[in-house]
This record gives structure tokens, sequence and C-alpha cells, in this order.
């Protein structure tokens, strides 16, 4: 798995400092000039790079949907100065870095993991101390385009992935805080029959016919999306697609 082939490349590099990219990113002209400078100034952190999805005028409305999903995600990330730790400690695995002496430290990546082995490792990095930054100006894109039903078949993986994450978490004692392990969360119980209720399959065919969506305002289709989404892929995962 990932966790495996990454540990392996770090044992096998030569050099001190370690730059993890997936192969399915574009880079900045910038991005490993960010990466480097950011150690210099900053010795025995971790690096975070900034994971950017495009869209152009042709994208989906879902994709659009995806694209403004990311940035509200990403802005609580973009407006720290300093250490995101306290924020959330988070780094992507497909665009980071970290000092080789630090990640053999640490131990490198659970193997146990075939998912979230980046938050995983940003959790014990937090709990030792260590300071993870965002880095900004390290920037790479994802032609990530994907149609509904499978991105709820991904979030199904993440769930599950996430609550390995949690139950490993708790194994180890370390501190699970709300916003680190997402997936994994209580329910009102008239939030839960919100769910239940977009669950049904006629929301999910109504998403799919892009046509009629473009008549609805923007922050009603996103809405829309994201409560089909998280009812089928986090709380419903056994609805058949």
């Amino acid at each position: 798995g990932r966790a495996g082939a990454r540990n392996a490349g770090a044992l096998a590099a030569k050099g001190e400092l370690l730059i993890f990219l997936d192969d399915d990113l574009s880079l900045e002209p910038h991005c490993i000039q960010a990466h480097v400078l950011h150690h210099q100034t900053h010795p025995g952190s971790i690096g975070g790079g900034r994971p950017v999805m495009t869209v152009s005028p042709h994208s989906s409305l879902f994709d659009n949907y995806r694209a403004f999903l990311s940035a509200k995600w990403e802005k609580p990330l973009l407006d720290t100065e300093g250490p995101v730790n306290q924020v959330q400690p988070f780094f992507t695995a497909a665009n980071f870095s970290i000092s080789k002496t630090l990640f053999l430290g640490l131990g490198g990546f659970n193997e146990a993991l075939t998912d979230a082995e980046d938050q995983e490792m940003a959790l014990r990095a937090d709990e030792r101390g260590v300071s993870i930054y965002y880095l900004r100006q390290a920037v790479s894109y994802h032609n990530d385009s994907i149609s509904l039903r499978p991105y709820i078949l991904r979030l199904r993986q993440y769930r599950k992935a996430h609550k390995q994450l949690n139950d490993l978490l708790a194994a180890q004692g370390l501190e699970v805080r709300p916003n680190s392990v997402p997936f994994v969360r209580p329910l009102s119980a008239a939030r839960r029959l919100a769910y239940k209720v977009f669950s049904q399959s006629a929301f999910l065919m109504l998403l799919e016919k892009e046509k009629l969506l473009r008549f609805l305002p923007r922050s009603v289709r996103h809405k829309l999306f994201d409560w089909v989404t998280t009812s089928q892929g986090i709380f419903f995962p056994e609805k058949p697609l």
C-alpha cells in the first residue's frame, strides 16, 4: 500500500530532506523551492503542501461543488499564521516535506492503515510537539474530476478508513479531537432523520440531472450535494448505488 511504498522510498533516499509527491499531480514551478525554503527557516517541522482543485467553465456542477467544499475546508489553514496544529494537525501525504531524521524518528507511516495514514502521522507528530505548517506557496493541482456515484463510493471508503483510524488512536491512548476524525461523529435524532430522508435514491437521481439543477441558486445546489453525498456516503453506506 501507499504507507509501505512511502516508507520504502524514505529508507532508500540519500538526502536529508524528503519531499513526497504523488504521481498524478501538477506542480507550480516554485513548489519544490517553497518546501526547501521552509525547512531552512523551520528545521525540525513538517511542511504540508497545498492541494488545489481547479475548475473550468466546462466543469460539471458537481465538480464546482467539490471545489467550493475544498476552498471552504482550506480557509482556516490559509488564515493561520505559523503552525496549524491548533487548528487541525494536518498535511496531505500527496505533497509534503519532512527531514529524514524526523520521519524515521516518528516511525514513518503506519502500514496497518490503507487510508488516512497521513492524518494518523500528523496526529502522532502533533502529540510529540512537532510543528506542522501549511505552505501556501507549495501548490499542487490534482485534476480529480469524478461523478456523483463514484464520489459516494469514495466517501464510503474514507468512512471505513477513518473508523479504523479512530479505533487505532483510541488503542494508542491518543486524544481524538472532534475535527480530527471527521467521518466518525455522533448525530442528534433530528439530524439523523434528515440524513435518512436524503439517503433516498430519488435525491441521487435528481442531482444527476444537472440541466435541471442549473435553475437552482448555487447555495441550494451545494447544500443538496452536501446532504445527499454525506447521507449516502457516511451515515447510510448500506444504500445501493
